[in-house]
């Protein structure tokens, strides 16, 4: 969670306390547009700086909008394997998109094989 203040933050924290499921979380994120940012994040050491700094002691990290000066963790957790789809939903969805992407071009280098005029190449150099 980013906030504005530590007043904004704390008054969210607070509230955060009673809220017991995903769709809690985001009309909590929606009453507090442009005051907070709240998100899940699900991640390995290393993967998001932010994570690091607050979770694994990393390196200090200044919140990604600039009006968001506190930052916060709220119920962070070690998992050992993920609880839910959605807690994996996004890493599937990228790696099957950067597998149809290689296949892609793939075909498309065998289709479409690229030759270099070195005539051409010369002049331009």
């Amino acid at each position: 969670m980013q906030a504005v203040n530590d007043s904004v933050g704390a008054i969210i924290r607070e509230r955060l306390a009673s809220i017991s499921d995903e769709s809690e979380l985001k009309a909590l994120g929606k009453e507090f547009a442009g005051k907070a940012s709240l998100k899940r994040v699900n991640c390995e050491e290393g993967h998001d700086k932010m994570v690091d700094y607050l979770a694994f002691g990393g390196a200090e990290v200044k919140p990604s909008n600039k009006k968001f000066t506190e930052v916060y963790l709220w119920n962070p957790r070690m998992l050992n394997e993920p609880e839910s789809m959605s807690d994996v939903k996004s890493l599937v969805v990228s790696d099957y998109q950067t597998y149809l992407e290689s296949d892609w071009v793939k075909r498309l280098k065998e289709k479409y094989p690229v030759t270099v005029n070195e005539k051409v190449l010369r002049k331009v150099k």
